[in-house]
């Protein structure tokens, strides 16, 4: 499958904290595509990443922007739509509020406010239900966090396929010890299981009672303990 990656670029899309920093990486490092984020200013963003990757309006080639609104299917880029493990994503994100922004986002039932979908544009699977069955005319590439941590090279050759890129060797990519070490509270474990020490039987029959369907769908293990 052959996607139409033009002049019109690539459109990074997923729900907060489901892997659109790693694909940041990827682009960069495997195939040399900078990127931006598209509305908030480089000084609002609480982490400072290396700059190598990020690029800006006026960065020359930079045809890669991202961030976690839903699927318009009138977007003319390619979308690359990178899903996770809800309940990864949801611990992830709660920590990143409360870390960041601890006065307001306190720690006492945020996870739980997170899951209920309380909060702005924190329902889970009404986002990647939108992902996943928006057909963008751009075309899209469906990514899974799981996936690219997993069988990096194995995604590299797929982006490679479906984006008409060339790869280049892996000589420079930050391994994920190397990211956790640098930016700890954002970087925190770079897999699919960490969340499992703070989740609770009520937790996830909460999380399966509201995003169960899209969840299954996903193909996702109900297993966790």
């Amino acid at each position: 499958m052959n996607l139409p990656f033009n002049c019109s670029g690539i459109a990074i899309r997923g729900f907060p904290r489901s892997g659109s920093h790693l694909i940041r990486q990827i682009l960069y490092y495997r195939f040399g595509l900078q990127s931006r984020y598209k509305r908030v200013a480089r000084s609002d963003n609480p982490v400072e990443f290396d700059r190598s990757w990020e690029g800006t309006d006026n960065s020359p080639g930079c045809r890669v922007v991202y961030s976690h609104e839903g699927l318009d299917p009138s977007i003319a880029a390619t979308v690359m739509y990178v899903h996770r493990d809800g309940r990864a994503a949801y611990v992830s994100l709660s920590h990143f509020l409360r870390d960041f922004f601890p006065t307001a986002w306190p720690a006492p039932g945020l996870l739980e406010r997170l899951i209920r979908g309380t909060l702005p544009n924190s329902n889970w699977s009404t986002h990647v239900r939108n992902g996943m069955n928006t057909e963008p005319v751009g075309g899209k590439v469906v990514v899974s966090f799981a996936d690219m941590v997993r069988a990096p090279e194995r995604v590299v050759a797929q982006w490679a396929e479906c984006l008409d890129l060339a790869p280049q060797p892996c000589t420079k990519q930050p391994t994920f010890a190397e990211m956790h070490a640098r930016y700890p509270k954002f970087i925190r474990h770079g897999n699919d299981t960490g969340w499992r020490q703070e989740w609770s039987d009520a937790l996830q029959a909460l999380f399966l009672d509201i995003h169960g369907e899209m969840f299954r769908a996903l193909g996702y293990s109900e297993t966790w303990e």
